[in-house]
């Protein structure tokens, strides 16, 4: 059975952060961890520079972290008003047409579709756009 086209985009996306967690984040996140790691190592920091050292390494991860996160709250935000926007003509279509519920669930079918294979589209320049940005 083919997977519903929803599905398919859920997946996709859930695959794109995956391979931008793989490719950039988990390298930041190494790059905290060890910096961290420095700080406790210090005998010469007391209890409040040392925390304030490990706060200071785990910036660049929680920023890049919160970048991805409004990269991907943007994406599906977009991806919410393309099927709202569908939802709104089929209301002004069936208002035209007497209100035929089976053209307008077709609509909706056919408009939903296309939103789904242009967010489709869209997931190469988004991960693009994130690991380039995540990289400087």
């Amino acid at each position: 059975m083919a997977e519903n086209p929803v599905t398919h985009l859920e997946n996709s996306l859930k695959k794109t952060i995956d391979e931008v967690d793989k490719e950039r984040l988990r390298f930041i996140q190494i790059d905290f961890f060890k910096c961290a790691t420095k700080c406790c190592e210090n005998k010469d920091l007391d209890f409040q520079e040392r925390q304030s050292c490990n706060q200071k390494c785990g910036e660049v991860f929680d920023k890049a972290s919160a970048y991805v996160e409004q990269e991907v709250g943007n994406f599906q935000n977009r991806l919410k008003r393309c099927f709202m926007d569908c939802h709104d003509m089929a209301n002004d279509q069936a208002g035209n047409k007497g209100d035929n519920t089976t053209l307008t669930q077709k609509f909706l079918k056919d408009c939903g579709g296309k939103c789904v294979n242009k967010y489709l589209d869209l997931l190469p320049t988004l991960k693009k756009r994130m690991l380039e940005n995540l990289s400087k």
